[in-house]
């Protein structure tokens, strides 16, 4: 399944069903599997299942945390050339009135 991470055959079919629950991009996460992987062998299917879920919940949180440093980021270059555009349409208009 993943060449990083050695699945033994007892725990293929429990971690088939854990990887459909995962985002794409904790896939490709190497520690991600690992910790399923021995979530998987501690506690079995339903505790490595609600540990990522919380990877789940801290991913999201990071993603939307992410989307929204570049939203405000696309706000405030707006604003900024908004405020050139201000300046440069009054300086216009100063020399129009001269």
């Amino acid at each position: 399944m993943n060449d990083a991470v050695e699945i033994p055959d007892a725990y293929q079919a429990a971690f088939r069903r854990l990887r459909r629950r995962m985002p794409a991009d904790m896939l490709a996460d190497p520690s991600v599997m690992e910790t399923a992987l021995l979530y998987l062998k501690l506690g079995g299917e339903k505790l490595a299942a609600h540990r990522l879920g919380l990877f789940r919940q801290q991913f999201e949180t990071e993603c939307s945390i992410y989307r929204r440093r570049l939203v405000e980021d696309v706000v405030e270059e707006e604003a900024s050339e908004e405020e050139d555009d201000d300046d440069e349409d009054d300086d216009a208009a100063e020399g129009e009135d001269d």
